[in-house]
């Protein structure tokens, strides 16, 4: 009976695991546990680990003392206690992480050029702060930086640590946007701006915004909103969330709004791109800049930009919507 009793348990077991845990069962060497298909993971044994070179201690510059950029390309941009730090795309391009703070906010930006999905990580994990590195892996061509902390591998669009000592582990994202360079110069001439001097630009250096769309994650899908069809300014807002965004320049910002709060899109008074019915004004990174809740924050959401095609290899999509 308990010979029995044992098999039945054992099918059972079986049958509820899925195609990637069963993978995992078959692995011999517990250090080789991944939560997604190994075989899906492209250079998994860290052979490329650190060939593409993060940048560990990131040099800036003023809006006034940069050369380079144009006024249409892309760069990322995060505030926080009062300081606009801003990373460019063709920086990004040929680094992919960024290990950078903000007094004692630890972060990393990460880029994947394959899925142009960029993120802000926190690296404070498990109360300890880490940095991050290129480990050279992709899955579903997107980046996989390791924690060197642990040697841990993580997916990045999937915010979660597939192997390793933090398995299972997600990251907490910081709210970062995507704009463009004439935004930045109008808006934010007391930025700090991400300089490289390996970095020499060429025609390659361009990016565009074709095929992009900025998702909203939810517990079970995503909402996605086109770049493409991006109007002069505009704010949409869907239940707790208002989107607003520019074709001018480049960006969608996402908010939580405020019961019993009405907003109104504002345009040609940067940084100023919002106001509601309190007598509030808002910048795209949803700091009150004028007004009774001056200095308060809005409410982030998670949200970053990707190819359509990578929104949809990581992720079921919801909603498309369209400006």
């Amino acid at each position: 009976m308990r010979t029995l009793l044992n098999c039945i348990l054992f099918v059972q077991l079986f049958i509820g695991c899925t195609q990637s845990d069963i993978s995992l069962l078959n692995e011999d060497d517990e250090s080789d546990y991944w939560i997604i298909p190994k075989k899906e993971v492209s250079n998994n044994d860290f052979s490329n680990k650190d060939h593409i070179v993060s940048i560990d201690k990131p040099k800036f510059i003023s809006v006034d003392e940069v050369k380079n950029l144009n006024e249409t390309d892309l760069v990322f941009a995060i505030k926080e206690n009062n300081i606009v730090k801003v990373y460019p795309i063709q920086i990004m391009s040929g680094h992919e992480i960024i290990n950078d703070s903000i007094d004692n906010l630890y972060f990393a930006v990460s880029y994947c050029p394959q899925t142009k999905s960029g993120i802000c990580i926190n690296r404070k994990i498990r109360n300890k702060v880490t940095e991050f590195g290129v480990s050279g892996m992709l899955y579903k061509e997107n980046l996989m930086p390791y924690d060197r902390n642990t040697e841990s591998i993580w997916s990045q669009m999937l915010g979660k640590c597939v192997k390793g000592q933090l398995v299972t582990e997600e990251f907490e994202t910081i709210m970062m946007i995507s704009t463009n360079w004439a935004m930045i110069k109008e808006a934010y001439p007391d930025a700090l701006v991400l300089t490289d001097d390996s970095f020499k630009r060429s025609k390659s250096d361009n990016v565009s915004y074709g095929g992009m769309y900025l998702g909203i994650i939810q517990r079970f899908d995503i909402e996605l909103y086109s770049y493409e069809s991006l109007k002069n300014q505009w704010a949409i807002i869907e239940g707790r969330e208002i989107v607003i965004g520019n074709n001018l320049y480049s960006y969608i910002s996402v908010f939580k709004a405020s019961a019993g709060v009405t907003y109104k899109a504002v345009s040609d008074s940067l940084p100023v791109v919002l106001s509601d019915s309190n007598g509030n004004r808002i910048d795209v990174f949803g700091y009150v800049v004028a007004g009774p809740d001056k200095g308060l924050r809005l409410e982030t959401v998670s949200f970053y930009s990707a190819l359509y095609w990578a929104w949809e290899d990581f992720y079921e999509i919801g909603n498309i919507w369209e400006f």
